[in-house]
């Protein structure tokens, strides 16, 4: 049969060369096949010619597979498709271009159920029908097509029903990725819910072809259930809900890297639970929540279990307590986290508040309940105590601040005389607190020696510090500091160990326990191989064999032997440098790794012949810097292995030696030394200088044994050790002057667990020392009163104490030239106060005179025959004021304003001035009457910058500093009052007047940023002074508010008793007023 020319298959086979084919085929298959079906299509081609031709290429594979039968319902499904409504052009199109092969075994059934869904979807939306048609083909080879194409059009319903653009924005994508999402979507509905929330933040396109891996890791309930979380989340922060479909899949996979789905299916009811409001909260907090989800598998579980039930009607506290995981299991075992989980939420049913700081650790009530039982040590608990060690040890004052860190060296600071030292803010390396505490006092104890040994007051070349020379070479420079630390925790612990022999069994026991909990780490950490060396050397295992994995036993022998060096009595600084530098021989400076190439290094060196010599040299050099000679030890306990020496190597002559070096040592003798500090300031022998070439012959000639180029000119070496020794002499004529004042002992030495000296005394009081430098920034950490949770918020304030700046005194003397008649008038007035010199004592049974009266009261009675009073008799004494005043001064920004004086034709001046001058005038005064007094301003940028001015501390004279100080006092920001008022309560510390004030001078009330949730209300920032003003009258320091706000009866009399404050309603009066106030209040 041929083509007749006039049909349409003719007009096209020279046009279509698949036509061709096609025809060619159908010919095979024999002329009734052509002839039929190019009759059927000859009728189909009338309208659609396009599908009619593709319909024509496709018809031979049909017709081969089931003849006339087959063709004719195959076409039929097709024309349905162009020929009753919906129609479906493009469906027709596909469906004609779709060969049967890919139809596989569900053939004409799967085409016919597939055509009449897209033409459902048609109906609804007929775009989204020719995109159903579109895409979905690839999908017909799978066997379960039909149901899940059914299931996957109907999760569209609700969407297909929304007018609205972000509906049909979805849809799209979603048709669009038919070919991922069909098979790859658990829950298509969730997922459609999820992208529509999220229309504006997160591309749909992009979100759902993601979606099949994005949580492929849970369960499908699991699933289910954090998508209706998301979408609920998404509808109420979209923003913060993209965040968290970045950072939940990395936390999941994390969770079963490490094989704990149990964990993970806890997490997952818990984020199920959480409502929309919690979406910012949960964002903010799982970037960091990492490592919470480091916690052991049990116990994680155990504790998500705990905060699923607070999700969903305390979200807050849920999230706070999510948070505090970490620290949670750092400070507690399980039992007592169960019980603080208990509390927490019985406290949730009565306060939500109050609860969310509970379960954040930040309330009192919280940290309570946590430390019952708890068998960490946290410095809060005795930060006097160790402060006042140390004060008392070194004679020093400091300043105590918090590391984060944990570890057996504390670091060495780069501010040197009096100012800080730092501890760890809590140990928990053992399971009971008394062992924690043994942690504490070592470090301690080292921090003491440091400052008593001479780590700070060493001078290498050119006046290096410690910390300057070990940072001279930059590329070492964490390397040589650490194994320094490593060093001078031997040479202080051995030092220690001589003052107070009572120290050095505890710290034997107290390595050899750190040696057993860390004995199966692998942990190859600098700083973790650093604590276990200095364990090692401080646990005095001579008789057994290293075995810590952190240090290969080869490595141990070698570092121990090397630092067993400092325990000699004459090691000094300048031996801890020496041994920290052949102690680095044993690492990889790239790596800070151990390596078998350093440890050969390291011996070479220990075995070269010199090496004795080079020792001798080393511990020797410095001797005077650090320590007096065996015989005239400060402390007076000499060195065993010396006093062995002396009697020539008589065990009992050596120990006899011993305790009568011990019982002079008790006798204290200061002649002694001062003459050691004298020596220390002689020249160096011409031994000294042989011992020195020798050090640097050993180092290869070229370097002296600090590691520094011999060719350092001779006037730096001198310096260096004329300032070690002067150092030396300086610490020594501290120690004397230490044990002559032994009689004013603060604290004895049984209240401090393992400090017991030669002979049963107690420490000596620390004497006042120099301030530290108005340079270094000191900062300190309060909690603060929040009403709303009827608790304090723990930790919540840091306030850092800040320099001022100086006006030369311009200030200071403008006011007393522009205030003489009224400085005149204050002086006479303060000058009436003063009491008089003696006072006259009566009723005493002896004394300087007799009391008439009294004498003659008691001749009536023994005349009377009764019996008379033997108190006759009188006595004078001095009579001294005892007072210590305060002035806390608002430096906030409101004090910038000006104001007007009606009395003086100068402009305007500002409040702050006016304050300025009412000081100036007080401070005048009070030098007159003789009262102590301190001045400190104070202001705040939110509760984490809270500033403390020092202008003048109660130790200080009213000096051309201090003048200047007050003079440079201006606006800065806010006022936080609360940490300001008990920051200033720790300066009473030092004073011991019987009558003790604070005067607050302020223009408004208690305003700053994060003062209380609430900015339109300032009850958080008045009810937190209120109770501050409480501390401070319940320390034994009344405090008295003055304010220069007319409306100040609005609010002070919500935080202080009537008689405790005052308004000034015209505030040019205060310089005035304030001396008139300090008169009533004062007494």
């Amino acid at each position: 049969m041929s083509v007749a020319q006039e049909s349409w298959l003719a007009r096209h086979l020279e046009d279509h060369p698949e036509l061709v084919v096609a025809e060619r085929a159908l010919r095979a298959l024999g002329p009734a096949a052509l002839a039929h079906v190019v009759e059927a299509l000859e009728r189909f081609a009338r309208k659609h010619e396009v599908q009619a031709t593709l319909a024509f290429a496709q018809a031979p594979e049909v017709w081969a597979a089931g003849g006339q039968a087959l063709f004719t319902r195959w076409l039929q499904i097709g024309e349905r498709l162009l020929l009753e409504p919906p129609i479906s052009r493009a469906g027709a199109s596909r469906y004609f271009s779709l060969p049967l092969r890919a139809l596989r075994l569900g053939g004409l059934d799967t085409a016919e159920a597939w055509c009449a869904l897209g033409r459902e979807l048609t109906a609804q939306a007929p775009y989204l029908g020719r995109m159903f048609f579109e895409h979905t083909v690839p999908l017909l080879e799978h066997p379960e097509a039909v149901p899940q194409l059914r299931a996957w059009v109907q999760a569209a319903a609700p969407l297909l029903a929304e007018d609205d653009w972000r509906a049909g924005l979805v849809l799209e994508a979603y048709f669009e990725s038919a070919a991922t999402s069909v098979f790859g979507l658990r829950h298509p509905h969730h997922w459609l819910n999820l992208a529509r929330a999220l229309t504006e933040t997160i591309d749909p396109r992009r979100l759902l072809a993601r979606a099949p891996s994005l949580l492929s890791l849970l369960t499908p309930a699991d699933e289910e259930r954090l998508l209706k979380a998301l979408a609920r989340w998404g509808n109420e922060s979209p923003e913060a809900t993209a965040v968290l479909l970045e950072h939940l899949p990395p936390l999941f996979q994390r969770l079963m890297m490490e094989e704990e789905p149990e964990a993970l299916a806890a997490l997952c009811a818990v984020l199920h639970r959480l409502p929309g409001r919690a979406a910012r909260g949960l964002a903010a907090l799982l970037p960091g929540v990492g490592e919470a989800l480091g916690l052991p598998s049990a116990v994680l579980r155990a504790y998500l279990l705990q905060i699923e039930p607070l999700a969903e009607p305390y979200p807050e506290a849920a999230l706070a307590a999510l948070r505090a995981l970490p620290e949670l299991h750092r400070r507690a075992e399980p039992v007592q986290a169960l019980r603080w989980f208990a509390h927490g939420e019985r406290l949730a049913r009565e306060s939500v508040a109050a609860a969310q700081a509970f379960f954040a650790l930040e309330s009192r009530t919280s940290l309570r309940v946590l430390a019952a039982g708890s068998g960490v040590a946290e410095l809060d608990q005795n930060l006097g105590m160790w402060r006042k060690l140390i004060c008392m040890l070194s004679d020093r004052s400091v300043v105590v601040r918090r590391l984060d860190t944990l570890g057996l060296r504390p670091p060495l600071e780069a501010a040197e005389p009096e100012a800080a030292v730092s501890l760890p803010e809590y140990v928990d390396w053992f399971p009971t607190q008394a062992q924690n505490l043994m942690v504490y006092r070592f470090l301690t104890l080292q921090l003491a020696g440091r400052l008593e040994h001479g780590t700070y007051h060493w001078r290498g070349p050119q006046g290096r510090t410690v910390q300057q020379e070990l940072e001279s070479e930059p590329e070492r420079a964490n390397l040589r500091q650490a194994l320094f630390l490593v060093a001078e925790g031997v040479r202080i612990a051995a030092w220690t160990g001589r003052a107070y022999p009572g120290t050095t069994r505890e710290t034997v026991q107290l390595a050899r326990s750190l040696l057993d909990v860390w004995q199966h780490e692998g942990d190859t950490d600098l700083a973790h191989v650093c604590d276990v060396l200095l364990a090692l050397s401080l646990a005095d295992l001579e008789t057994e064999s290293p075995r810590w994995a952190s240090v290969p036993a080869e490595f141990a022998r070698a570092a121990c032997g090397l630092l067993s060096r400092l325990q000699r009595v004459d090691a000094g600084v300048d031996a801890s440098l020496l041994v920290a530098d052949r102690l680095a021989l044993l690492f990889d400076h790239s790596t800070l790794q151990l390596s078998a190439a350093g440890l050969e290094a390291l011996e070479a060196v220990l075995a070269h012949a010199a090496m004795e010599e080079v020792a001798g040299a080393a511990l020797s050099r410095n001797a005077a810097a650090d320590a007096s000679p065996p015989a005239a030890q400060g402390d007076g306990v000499p060195d065993a292995e010396a006093a062995s020496a002396d009697v020539g190597g008589d065990a009992d002559a050596a120990a006899a030696a011993a305790s009568d070096s011990a019982a002079d040592a008790d006798a204290g003798a200061p002649d002694t030394d001062a003459d050691a500090a004298a020596a220390a300031d002689t020249e160096w022998t011409a031994e000294d200088w042989a011992a020195d070439e020798a050090v640097s012959a050993a180092r290869g000639g070229d370097e002296d044994f600090r590691g520094r180029p011999s060719a350092q000119s001779e006037d730096h070496a001198s310096r260096g050790r004329s300032s070690s020794r002067a150092a030396s002499a300086a610490s020594r004529g501290r120690a004397v002057a230490r044990r002559q004042r032994g009689a004013q002992t603060a604290v004895p030495l049984a209240t401090v667990p393992g400090l017991q000296p030669t002979a049963a005394k107690t420490l000596a009081g620390a004497s006042h020392r120099p301030r530290p430098s108005a340079q270094l920034a000191q900062s300190y950490v309060y909690d603060e009163w929040d009403h709303t949770l009827s608790d304090y918020r723990s930790r919540h304030c840091h306030v850092h104490e800040l320099p001022l700046g100086s006006d030369q005194g311009a200030f200071f003397d403008s006011t007393l030239r522009d205030n003489r008649e009224l400085l005149a008038q204050v002086r006479r007035q303060f000058e009436h106060m003063r009491p008089e010199r003696y006072r006259v004592l009566r009723g005493l049974e002896d004394g300087e005179d007799f009391d008439l009266n009294a004498l003659t009261e008691a001749r009536v009675e023994s005349r009377a025959g009764r019996t008379a009073n033997t108190r006759i008799y009188t006595a004078r004494t001095r009579q001294t004021r005892d007072v210590a005043t305060l002035f806390l001064l608002d430096m906030s920004a409101s004090t910038e304003q000006p104001y007007a004086d009606p009395t003086a034709d100068e402009p305007a001046r500002r409040i702050i001035d006016t304050l300025k001058e009412a000081l100036v005038v007080m401070c005048t005064a009070l030098d007159t009457l003789g009262d102590a007094y301190a001045i400190y301003g104070f202001s705040s940028q939110g509760r984490r910058r809270v500033e403390l001015y020092e202008v003048k501390a109660f130790d200080q004279p009213l000096g051309a500093a201090a003048k200047a100080r007050l003079g440079s006092i201006g606006p800065r920001h806010g006022t936080r009052m609360g940490a300001a008022l008990r920051h200033s309560l720790t300066k009473f510390a030092s004073v011991q007047a019987h009558s003790r004030h604070l005067i607050l001078l302020s223009d408004g009330f208690p305003q700053d940023q994060e003062y209380g949730e609430d900015r339109r209300t300032h009850t958080y920032g008045m009810k937190d002074t209120a109770v501050a003003l409480r501390e401070l009258s319940r320390a034994g320091t009344l405090p008295f508010c003055i304010t220069v706000d007319r409306a100040g009866h609005d609010y002070l009399r919500l935080m202080c008793d009537p008689d405790q404050y005052m308004v000034i309603d015209h505030i040019e009066q205060l310089p005035r007023e304030l001396p008139k106030i300090y008169r009533r209040i004062v007494r």
